[in-house]
């Protein structure tokens, strides 16, 4: 059986894992955490890092030389995108062609990695689930395991890890698959929050607790919770939560699943990823946190013996190319040719000779042609999909930005929801919102904000808030109408643009 050492990889941590693997089963040998030496700076200082962390090993006993890294979820930028409905072969080009068009930088500075999400046959887009890490990052951890004599062959998403250690729980005990599931991985100060649905990872957000006492990390946990279903609203998704997984043992998660049983009617259940009945232990871990092996675990079993879609950074999707036989073909045609010329007209063999040579010069100057087309085929498909899919739909992202710069700090007011609506005749499109404000002086504000900005503001309806969220009293909701901005010349507005903007004045104060 190969051993691999597995290693959840933190800026000032390491949490690891000394493993054998067989098909579908993991033999942990032992488990381990080593804390970055205050002597050097592993960014600044690799070889003293790559030198500390191989003595630490040796002192360890660690004899696996093949490394699997988990990364937190904090050390990646994950977004979901909308893509043209095409055949999961296709994918690979399509969602690197998205995100060039959505990004800012240079594709070539990242590593870059998707998870197909659940889709409707008949519908005309779905989504994925993209993953990048820098690629500065990826040549670090691989120059450095390989001074440290190790083989770096894997780098994974904690978040991902920890869906694949879920979905076998959940298929072992026949759950269903059309059912969320929520998954909640607390290691200290780090807290990772997923939902799940068909054995699949739709979404995963992480934050770092700053509170005085276990009771105010349980609230912060609950609020973002909160935050990420009100980001997955958008989805098609049943956000009535069926379980909730907190990753660990019973013991470092009493009071967390409390708090969870008070605020969801749901299952609650405990996942300790070093007690899994996947998993043998030589030596487990008597220490109070379990949860910081759920990556290294989650890796290894999908090393193994995968269950669900996984990131690999070092291993992305590639666009399937069809094997091209027509060489193969050309050549046996050729070869028949030649036989039967060779029997009917022995007497012009030498000349059939030449001619059969020009024939096959040609042909393959022809295959040659023909295997560039081919090769290009599915880049220029995949370029037509993206050009008529933007042609069809309004920059929804840019329009986000711009609200954006308008809003206040989310210690003000923050927008639970907000939906973009695509309209005819002069206005470009509709935005809806609902939000809660500290006070309703904040709300007038934005309003005010928004008239500058080339919005049809309604008046504001609100009402108060009877949620748990008592800091933000007032629950309001926002009707925008966008305008196109009127062409002007000679550095005045025109007299249209001028009566637009009074005739949206007047409407708004009505």
């Amino acid at each position: 059986m190969p051993d691999f050492i597995a290693l959840d990889w933190e800026k000032h941590q390491i949490n690891g894992v000394d493993a054998q693997l067989s098909k579908g089963k993991v033999h942990v040998k032992r488990c381990f955490r080593l804390l970055w030496s205050d002597d050097f700076d592993p960014v600044a200082q690799p070889g003293k890092a790559a030198r500390w962390l191989r003595e630490e090993l040796q002192r360890l006993g660690v004899g696996g030389r093949q490394v699997l890294i988990s990364l937190p979820r904090e050390a990646t930028v994950v977004r979901q995108l909308k893509v043209p409905n095409v055949a999961d072969a296709e994918l690979p080009d399509l969602v690197r062609l998205q995100a060039e068009t959505k990004s800012s930088s240079s594709l070539d500075q990242f590593l870059l990695d998707f998870l197909p999400l659940p889709h409707s046959v008949n519908s005309t887009t779905r989504q994925v689930l993209m993953a990048t890490i820098s690629r500065e990052l990826a040549d670090r951890l691989r120059s450095l395991t390989g001074a440290a004599g190790l083989e770096l062959v894997s780098i994974g998403l904690c978040p991902v890890s920890t869906a694949e250690l879920v979905a076998r729980v959940e298929n072992r005990r026949n759950d269903d698959p059309h059912r969320t599931t929520l998954v909640v991985a607390r290691q200290g100060p780090r807290v990772e929050i997923s939902i799940m649905q068909q054995r699949q990872l739709l979404f995963t957000h992480s934050t770092q607790l700053a509170g005085t006492s276990e009771q105010q990390d349980n609230q912060l946990i609950m609020a973002e919770i909160n935050r990420s279903f009100g980001a997955v609203s958008r989805l098609d998704v049943e956000t009535d939560v069926a379980r909730v997984w907190a990753i660990g043992t019973e013991s470092e998660n009493r009071t967390l699943c409390e708090a969870l049983q008070e605020r969801l009617a749901c299952e609650i259940w405990s996942l300790d990823p070093l007690s899994d009945a996947e998993i043998s232990c030589d030596s487990p871990d008597d220490s109070a946190n379990h949860a910081q092996y759920a990556g290294p675990i989650g890796l290894l079993l999908a090393t193994a013996e995968p269950a669900v879609e996984a990131i690999d950074f070092l291993n992305p999707r590639q666009t399937v190319v069809k094997t091209d036989r027509r060489k193969l073909y050309a050549g046996m045609a050729a070869a028949a040719l030649l036989l039967i010329a060779g029997g009917a007209f022995v007497g012009l063999k030498l000349h059939l000779s030449k001619l059969d040579a020009e024939i096959e010069e040609r042909q393959a100057e022809v295959n040659a042609l023909d295997k560039a087309i081919e090769n290009g085929q599915p880049q220029l498909r995949s370029m037509t999909v993206v050009n008529e899919w933007n042609e069809r739909n309004i920059k929804w992202l840019n329009e986000m930005l711009k609200l954006t710069e308008v809003l206040p700090g989310t210690d003000r007011i923050y927008l639970a929801d907000v939906r973009f609506n695509p309209s005819a005749g002069a206005t470009v499109a509709q935005i809806e919102a609902n939000g809660f404000a500290r006070d309703w002086s904040d709300v007038e504000q934005l309003q005010q904000k928004l008239k500058s900005r080339n919005y049809e503001v309604q008046p504001a309806k609100y009402e108060k808030n009877n949620s748990d969220d008592s800091g933000y009293p007032y629950r309001f909701v926002l009707s925008l109408r966008l305008v196109p901005e009127e062409p002007t010349g000679g550095g005045k507005k025109s007299s249209r643009t001028k009566k637009n903007r009074k005739r949206r004045n007047k409407a708004s104060h009505i």
